[in-house]
């Protein structure tokens, strides 16, 4: 199986490696490449993914230096390739339009904190010129603590072409962000339990 922290190191959007480990600049690539690598990527992802439930984990569990934490670690790294995949997606998407239609004025980054947790986020994007230079400027939009998806507002200014495709991209990342949320707890929770026993030792 790919592990999926070397999986989700390797991918970005920066860059692709093929099999040969030699790596390729996204925005050199083609539509057809990109295509071509998303596919690839797609299927390193299933392999990845689930990692809980797909019989690894069993197997893991009786090896003494596999602690369950490291097998929630696994399973958030496989969601957080599946966000990797479906961020690719989405770039690509906007990047292969027709020159003539209006752009889409939204990026969207997913990561893994350095506190360990997937995080999912959309970007307004400003562009304006001044003093002869052109700039950009990124706007993180708020998706509210209580809820794993971005209210419809946020897209409801998209232009027609592309408001249900990314619509669709942002229920997929929602069903991943109640994925990381249910992992997250877990690891709370053991890391509270392990608090209390050695708290019960001294």
């Amino acid at each position: 199986m790919n592990d999926p922290k070397k999986l989700y190191e390797d991918l970005s959007l920066e860059s692709v490696y093929d099999e040969k480990g030699v790596r390729t600049l996204w925005k050199d690539m083609t539509s057809k490449n990109k295509m071509e690598q998303l596919q690839k990527i797609s299927s390193a992802m299933l392999s990845a993914t689930n990692f809980v439930y797909n019989g690894e984990a069993a197997e893991d569990t009786g090896n003494r230096n596999v602690s369950v934490c490291d097998i929630l670690e696994k399973e958030m790294y496989s969601l957080a390739v599946q966000a990797k995949v479906i961020t690719s997606e989405f770039y690509t998407f906007i990047e292969t339009k027709d020159k003539t239609l209006d752009p889409v004025n939204l990026s969207c980054r997913s990561r893994i904190t350095k506190d360990g947790y997937l995080e999912i986020s959309w970007s307004r994007l400003e562009f304006f010129s001044a003093n002869g230079k052109n700039y950009k400027k990124s706007t993180r939009l708020t998706k509210g603590a209580s809820s794993f998806s971005y209210p419809m507002k946020t897209f409801e200014k998209l232009p027609s072409w592309a408001k249900d495709k990314v619509i669709g991209f942002e229920k997929k990342f929602s069903v991943l962000r109640e994925k990381a949320n249910a992992l997250s707890k877990c690891r709370r929770q053991i890391e509270n339990y392990k608090k209390l026993a050695e708290k019960s030792l001294n």
